[in-house]
């Protein structure tokens, strides 16, 4: 919805006061079609995205990612007509921060890498300069995948799943950060038991740590002296 209001206006779209105009969203999910339709002052304007078959990981005729993409872009296209607009997406339909999965999954796929921008632009309305990177960044990493010399060579994540608040867009499994410092600190020692444990299946398979990448969550909302022992 942020594409097609004005950020000062969201709250007024989401919680109308008495007398407002409001536009009504529908979407309908039937036998592998998904239908949006955008209704305000009398007028509706409908859209309807065909999902491509095809099973998922765990063996479901359709995937529910084929499902939410189907619906992104029908509620795009229905809200293009209803506002008379065509905002432009930076990243079309896409959300989350690894949009590199997506090209993996679609080359892995079939999809040739010569084809992998307008595969993504036709799909998930990703402007071709974004399709041209990431088709870039998949290419370089399937090469480096390939490389026999690096089969022994990992990456360790330090996971820290505390922020000093939440996002109300956050999807990370993250909470609120503990403020009396023992319970930060029993945290730290459990983080610290599996260093332990991953420095032994280092060593137990020969493995060469290339990266070392400490996430959450925001892991300097830990108090400086608890943080310190992650070190």
């Amino acid at each position: 919805m942020a594409a097609f209001f004005e950020y000062q206006l969201l709250h007024d779209v989401l919680q109308p006061t008495d007398g407002a105009e409001v536009a009504l969203l529908s979407i309908n999910h039937v036998q592998g079609r998904v239908e949006a339709v955008a209704e305000q002052g009398g007028a509706a304007f409908h859209f309807g995205v065909a999902c491509q078959q095809g099973a998922d990981a765990y063996g479901t005729s359709l995937a529910s990612g084929e499902v939410k993409r189907c619906v992104k872009i029908a509620v795009y296209e229905a809200f293009c007509s209803l506002t008379g607009t065509r905002p432009e997406l930076p990243w079309g339909i896409l959300t989350g921060v690894r949009p590199g999965k997506l090209a993996h999954k679609l080359v892995d796929g079939g999809v040739a890498f010569e084809q992998l921008a307008d595969t993504l632009a036709s799909n998930y309305l990703l402007p071709h300069k974004q399709g041209r990177l990431l088709t870039d960044i998949c290419r370089l990493q399937k090469q480096l995948v390939k490389d026999e010399e690096r089969f022994n060579e990992a990456g360790v994540y330090i996971g820290i799943p505390f922020c000093p608040s939440r996002c109300t867009y956050c999807s990370f499994p993250a909470g609120i950060v503990p403020q009396d410092e023992e319970s930060q600190q029993n945290f730290v020692n459990l983080i610290e038991q599996d260093i332990e444990n991953v420095v032994q299946l280092v060593s137990m398979h020969s493995l060469r740590v290339t990266s070392l990448y400490i996430g959450g969550g925001t892991p300097t909302s830990l108090n400086d002296r608890v943080f310190a022992h992650v070190y």
